[in-house]
């Protein structure tokens, strides 16, 4: 799917639906504002704290500053829950799966978080991470909307492939949600950190791969992925924020600890 392809998506999403297009903008626009915003001084901030480590990629192996993804943890957090409570406020809108994708960001970041200054154990880290699928669980749980009864758990347990066509684990949503789920949880989160081995390659991943799936939100008209997608997207202008601001303390020393 080329360049025409996005322009393409994105005018027909805009034109049939015009006033769903506003959210998704906003959440982008937000995202990107906040990271832009915080995210030289959270450079300067873990600089001066000592959280810092050696760039491998670069000559003579300088000092960077650590743990920078916290802002764009916040600023995907903090600009969907915006366009979330604006959405409520002025329409009718069902929030659980926004929330479910916001939980499972703070859960999977904050195993990560623990993982960067402790340092645990490959096999501990890739346990933990199945706790981030909880969220995910709950929200697709359904009890036909009564609030009361037994839940029936079968009602979202598919595979939705290209094409329309769909893998059915309905006679068995156990299996599905309790098995594919989590593994499905912990093999992208744990592939996405096993592939950061160069500058810029696990966000700019991330923005690839979220950019693509944007479009095909956009196409299929679901305004739930368009809206977290879109807020997602920012992460790729936030390397451009990292790198002038990176390159401004590159030559201050690294307080002693």
């Amino acid at each position: 799917m080329g360049f025409a392809d996005f322009i393409y998506a994105t005018l027909t999403f805009a034109l049939q639906r015009p006033m769903d297009f506003i959210p998704p903008v906003l959440a982008f626009l937000v995202a990107l504002g906040i990271v832009l915003f915080t995210m030289p001084p959270l450079i300067r901030k873990m600089r001066d704290g000592g959280m810092v480590g050696h760039d491998v990629n670069k000559r003579g192996r300088p000092t960077v500053a650590e743990l920078g993804g916290i802002a764009s943890l916040f600023a995907f957090s903090i600009s969907l829950s915006l366009v979330i409570g604006i959405e409520k406020l002025t329409g009718d809108l069902w929030e659980p799966p926004f929330l479910a994708a916001i939980s499972v960001f703070f859960v999977a970041s904050m195993i990560g978080l623990i993982d960067d200054i402790s340092n645990i154990r490959q096999r501990v880290k890739a346990v933990a991470v199945v706790f981030a699928s909880l969220p995910l669980l709950l929200v697709h749980f359904k009890n036909a909307g009564t609030g009361v009864g037994t839940i029936e758990i079968a009602t979202n347990a598919f595979v939705a492939l290209p094409g329309g066509g769909v893998i059915d684990f309905t006679a068995i949503p156990l299996f599905y949600w309790f098995i594919l789920v989590p593994i499905g949880v912990t093999g992208v989160a744990n592939a996405m950190n096993m592939s950061a081995g160069y500058n810029g390659l696990e966000s700019g991943q991330i923005a690839v791969v979220s950019g693509g799936l944007l479009v095909v939100a956009a196409l299929r008209g679901t305004l739930e992925s368009v809206l977290i997608f879109s807020a997602l997207c920012s992460w790729l202008l936030k390397e451009a924020a990292n790198r002038p601001a990176a390159a401004e303390v590159a030559q201050r020393p690294v307080p002693a600890t």
